[in-house]
């Protein structure tokens, strides 16, 4: 299960998000594909699910998705932007 942290926040602007580590005081940007997946990860979505969603949305296969679906969360996980629990 994926958790975001009650010290993060997210605005959008324009087709991207920003996200604010009140923990850090570090901003960061999210372009639309990461944006998305933060969405879909805020919506409780597990990665099968989140995976469906992106395919649908972007028409990638399954494997591309899937890899840069973990890679995104992972690079996440390690800025302390979620909790991998």
């Amino acid at each position: 299960m994926i958790r975001i942290p009650d010290t993060l926040s997210a605005t959008s602007l324009d087709d991207e998000l920003v996200l604010l580590d009140a923990k850090s005081g570090k901003y960061f940007g999210l372009n639309p594909v990461g944006s998305r997946i933060f969405e879909l990860l805020k919506e409780g979505k597990a990665e099968d699910e989140a995976v469906a969603a992106l395919r649908a949305e972007y028409g990638e296969s399954e494997e591309r998705l899937r890899a840069d679906f973990k890679a995104f969360i992972a690079e996440l996980a390690r800025r302390g932007l979620i909790v991998m629990n």
